[in-house]
C-alpha cells in the first residue's frame, strides 16, 4: 500500500479481486462466504465502544436507537464514495449497520428537545422549606444564577433552557463540542447565567419585581439566548426566568404597596357594591310597583273584555233571534205559498181531470154513435168474464122472425133429449 494507507479496497474473488496486503475496507454481514484461508484471515466483531474525551464511539455492530442520529467519523479517506477523512454531513437514521471499526466511528446523538434548568437552592429545616414573614423561601447564598442590581441588591434567580439538536446539525455539535453534553457544560449553562446577569444587572431590584419590566427582561433574556445557540448551531425553544428572589427590603415595601393599593381598590369595590345593591333595591322597589300597577291595569281590562265580551254576545244573541224569526216568516211565506200554489195545481189537476172525462165520454158517444150506444157498451165492460151472454136482435115484428139464425146456436142434444121425454 502507499505510504500513509492501511485500508484495501476490493472483493474476495471475482474481477475486483484484492490483490494489495492490507485490512479489507469491506465490512461482511452475517452469512456464508468461501474464503481462502490463506490469503484472507476473517475477525468476527461484536459492537466495539471507544470513548474519546467523554464521548462513546461505535463501531462493528452499530444500533441507533429512534430518536438518535449516528454521526459518521471516517478515519480513513474513501475513494469510492468520494468520501474525506473526518466527521460527515451525513447522518445515519435509526437503524442498525455492519461497519469496518478500521474505517468508521459512529456517534449516537440524541435529537429533539432537552431541558436544563439553573436553580436557586432554597434553606431547609427539618425537611421543609424556610420562608420569611411574608411567605417567600428563603434562598441559600450562592446557588442559582446571582447578580447585583444596578441599584446594589443581591438578586437570585431561576432559568429554565429547553433546547436541542436537530438532525442536520448533529456533525456540527459533535465536530464543536465533541457530544451533547458538552454542549450543555459549554454552552447552555454558562451562556444562561451570563447573558442572565448581564441583562439583570442593568435593572433595578424594582424593575426585577414589577410586572411590565420584568416581562420586559424575560423577552431580552430569551431572545439575547436564542442569538447565542444559534451561532453555535443549537436550536433554542424556550428560555424561561422563572422565580426571582429579591431582598426582603426591596420587596416587602413593594409587597405592602401592592396590598395598600389592593386595600384601596377593595374599598373602592366595596363602595360600588354598596351602591349597585343600593340601587338593585331600588330598583326591586320599581319593579314591585310596576308589577302592583300592571295587576290593576290588568284587572281593568278583563273587566272591560268581560263586559264587552258580554255585550257582544247579547248582541250576537239578539241578532239571532232577529235572524230565526226573520227565516221563520220567509218559511211561513213559502208554506202559505206552497199550500195556495198545491191548492191551485190540485184544482187545476181535477179540473183537467173532468175535462179529461168528459172530453173522453164525449169522445167515445161520438165513437159508439150515441149515448145510449155507449152505455150499453159501459154495462158490458161491467159484466162479469163468466157470463155466457147471447144477443139477439129484436126489431120490428115477432120474436121468432130471427129464430132460424139462433137455432144452431143451441146444443142438439138437449133439444133431443127434451123431445124424448115430451114422447115418453
Amino acid at each position: 500500500l502507499p505510504a500513509g494507507e492501511f485500508l484495501v479496497d476490493g472483493e474476495l474473488n471475482g474481477p475486483n479481486k484484492v490483490t494489495q496486503k492490507g485490512i479489507l475496507r469491506k465490512a461482511f454481514a452475517p452469512g456464508r462466504y468461501r474464503v481462502n484461508p490463506y490469503a484472507f484471515e476473517f475477525n468476527t466483531i461484536q459492537t466495539q465502544e471507544t470513548e474519546v474525551y467523554e464521548q462513546i464511539k461505535q463501531s462493528g455492530w452499530v444500533t441507533i436507537p429512534t430518536g438518535y442520529v449516528g454521526v459518521v467519523t471516517y478515519l480513513a479517506d474513501n475513494k469510492a464514495l468520494n468520501r474525506r477523512t473526518g466527521i460527515q454531513s451525513q447522518v445515519l437514521p435509526p437503524g442498525i449497520y455492519p461497519t469496518n471499526p478500521r474505517e468508521q466511528h459512529v456517534d449516537i446523538v440524541e435529537v429533539g428537545y432537552r431541558e436544563t434548568s439553573v436553580e436557586v437552592k432554597q434553606q431547609m429545616k427539618n425537611g421543609e422549606i424556610i420562608h420569611d414573614e411574608s411567605g417567600e423561601p428563603l434562598a441559600v447564598a450562592d446557588s442559582g444564577i446571582g447578580f447585583p442590581s444596578n441599584d446594589g441588591f443581591d438578586i437570585q434567580l431561576d432559568f429554565t433552557a429547553i433546547w436541542g439538536v436537530l438532525p442536520s446539525e448533529a456533525p456540527r455539535v459533535v465536530g464543536t463540542f465533541g457530544s451533547i453534553a458538552q454542549a450543555e457544560r459549554k454552552v447552555i449553562e454558562p451562556q444562561s447565567e451570563s447573558i442572565c446577569r448581564n441583562n439583570g444587572s442593568r435593572m433595578s431590584a424594582v424593575d426585577l419585581l414589577v410586572g411590565e419590566t420584568r416581562q420586559q427582561f424575560q423577552l431580552e433574556t430569551s431572545q439575547a439566548f436564542q442569538n447565542v445557540l444559534a451561532d453555535k448551531h443549537l436550536t433554542l425553544l424556550y428560555g424561561l426566568v422563572r422565580h426571582i428572589y429579591i431582598p426582603r427590603e426591596v420587596r416587602i415595601p413593594i409587597q405592602q404597596g401592592y396590598i395598600a393599593d389592593e386595600l384601596k381598590l377593595t374599598r373602592e369595590q366595596e363602595k360600588i357594591t354598596a351602591t349597585v345593591e343600593a340601587d338593585l333595591e331600588e330598583a326591586k322597589k320599581k319593579v314591585e310597583l310596576e308589577a302592583a300597577r300592571i295587576r290593576v291595569e290588568t284587572g281593568k281590562l278583563v273587566a272591560n273584555m268581560i263586559a264587552e265580551g258580554e255585550r257582544t254576545a247579547r248582541e250576537i244573541e239578539a241578532e239571532t233571534a232577529r235572524q230565526v224569526a226573520e227565516i221563520e216568516r220567509k218559511i211561513a211565506q213559502l208554506e202559505a205559498q206552497r199550500s195556495v200554489t198545491l191548492g191551485k195545481a190540485e184544482a187545476q189537476a181535477e179540473q183537467l181531470q173532468q175535462e179529461a172525462s168528459a172530453e173522453k165520454f164525449q169522445l167515445a158517444v161520438q165513437a159508439f154513435g150515441s149515448p145510449s150506444a155507449y152505455s150499453k157498451w159501459e154495462f158490458a165492460e161491467g159484466l162479469p168474464d163468466s157470463i155466457d151472454l147471447k144477443l139477439f136482435y129484436a126489431g120490428q115484428g115477432t120474436l121468432w122472425t130471427d129464430l132460424k139464425g139462433a137455432m144452431p146456436t143451441l146444443p142438439l142434444n138437449t133439444a133431443t133429449t127434451s123431445g124424448a121425454s115430451q114422447t115418453k
